[in-house]
């Protein structure tokens, strides 16, 4: 059957400061993927073959997150601190927070002053 593909933006990650972060998606099919964690863009018109995945960037360390729910950590508290994670998205705006911190070092560092 014949199928017809239509180029949309990708949804915009983060704004700050004039510069812009756009999601990624597998295969660059947004309809039928999530955007993915890590990989990000800067330019709409680009897709995965350009994105950026933010842990490799100078100074990323992983979010800290609850015990991984195995063994002795499967526990009623443990599956709670899941549930807040999720329901509070804390990874999305652990590596926000990270890329807002990277455009204010390098506006620091641009403007001629120290950086933060």
């Amino acid at each position: 059957m014949p199928y017809q593909q239509q180029w949309v933006d990708p949804e915009v990650y983060l704004e700050y400061h004039g510069v812009t972060f756009y999601c990624t998606y597998r295969d660059d099919d947004c309809e039928n993927n999530p955007p993915r964690t890590y990989d990000f863009v800067m330019d709409p018109s680009k897709g995965m073959d350009d994105s950026f995945n933010v842990e490799e960037l100078p100074g990323w360390k992983a979010c800290p997150h609850p015990p991984y729910l195995t063994g002795e950590n499967d526990t009623p508290l443990n599956r709670l601190k899941w549930d807040k994670w999720y329901e509070h998205n804390l990874e999305a705006n652990y590596i926000r927070k990270f890329l807002i911190r990277m455009i204010d070092y390098f506006e620091a560092l641009g403007s001629g002053g120290e950086s933060k």
